[in-house]
């Protein structure tokens, strides 16, 4: 399904965006199966629904950026 449908079918959910998680390999751009969705509440649902399946629901982190020179991060 492309971002927009999951959208459309999640947004009973509380889904207002999703984005894919993409991965390098051998200089090949892989999409996994793991998405990263935005939902319109301070605090996400620990599962939701999706068609006839109950799916967990992790809070995602971002990592912080580091500069590969100096270790020190831009922000």
């Amino acid at each position: 399904m492309s971002e927009e449908d999951i959208i459309a079918e999640l947004y009973s959910e509380g889904v207002i965006r999703c984005k894919g998680i993409k991965i390098t390999r051998n200089a090949q751009t892989i999409q996994t199966h793991t998405y990263i969705l935005t939902f319109n509440r301070f605090q996400c649902p620990s599962v939701i629904n999706m068609g006839y399946l109950r799916v967990r629901v992790e809070k995602y982190i971002l990592s912080s950026l580091r500069c590969t020179k100096c270790q020190k991060s831009p922000l």
